[in-house]
């Protein structure tokens, strides 16, 4: 009977607890408000990033084909004028430019997905936060 008893007060003491330290509707919005808001800077600082990756990347693929020409083109004058190490040398670097070019296709389209998707995020999120405002705000 003691023990139903305290553990009836303890029970009521917890409840008391939860409704003293429940926050109130406006004290929930606002807190959503922050999150979201924080939330929403940082995928905004993401897509910027991603953004001028996706640039520098397709500036790259834009400019590397014509570095290559211009690469195997030289190649060819060092061969036909002897200079055999030289035109090694670059031939290895035209390699590496060639790998480059198909490392940058194969990352593009996914870089593209990514910018879209986080876009497509912030969008959604900023939907959210002008409901949750309006919400805040008097009617």
């Amino acid at each position: 009977m003691l023990e139903q008893l305290l553990i009836s007060v303890e029970s009521g003491l917890r409840d008391l607890g939860r409704r003293l330290l429940q926050p109130n509707a406006r004290e929930q919005l606002l807190d959503e408000i922050d999150r979201l808001s924080v939330q929403l800077q940082q995928r905004c600082a993401e897509l910027t990033s991603s953004q001028r990756e996706l640039a520098g990347l397709k500036r790259r693929l834009r400019d590397n084909p014509t570095a290559a020409v211009l690469l195997h083109s030289r190649i060819e004058t060092m061969l036909r004028s002897g200079q055999t190490e030289q035109a090694w040398r670059a031939a290895l670097e035209l390699d590496q430019l060639h790998q480059d070019l198909a490392a940058d296709r194969e990352v593009c389209p996914r870089l593209e997905q990514r910018c879209w998707s986080l876009h497509f995020q912030l969008r959604q999120m900023q939907r959210r936060l002008d409901r949750l405002l309006e919400q805040l705000s008097p009617s």
